[in-house]
């Protein structure tokens, strides 16, 4: 799946954020304008493909949900990192589907029924 170069929520251009990594270079490109959502997806230094798409579905409380396409999985983490440690919390699994990100808020609608009957 490619990349988008603007915001599937609000149409702002996305920052892109460049990683050294020993295995591989990545580019992490984000909308930051906006704090009323959150939108992130992962791409090699080389190409446009996604390895990953992170939404979130909720502001406050914050609660994530990240499709990695090399794994093929739909992985939901409520609150911060630091939060989800200090709960014990690990992420939850979803059924892998590929997202349709021109119609943004009825992907959140959905992701928001899986997480309600998961």
């Amino acid at each position: 799946m490619k990349a988008p170069t603007h915001c599937p929520k609000c149409g702002d251009a996305l920052v892109n954020d460049f990683y050294e990594r020993k295995s591989r270079n990545i580019i992490i490109k984000r909308c930051k304008t906006r704090p009323d959502h959150q939108f992130q997806c992962v791409v090699g230094e080389n190409d446009t493909d996604m390895h990953s798409a992170t939404v979130a579905v909720s502001v406050n409380p914050l609660i994530r949900v990240a499709w990695r396409f090399d794994e093929k999985t739909l992985a939901v983490a409520k609150g911060t990192i630091e939060e989800m440690i200090k709960r014990g919390d690990d992420e939850e699994f979803l059924p892998f589907f590929m997202p349709n990100f021109k119609d943004y808020n009825k992907l959140i609608k959905k992701l928001r029924t899986y997480i309600t009957f998961s």
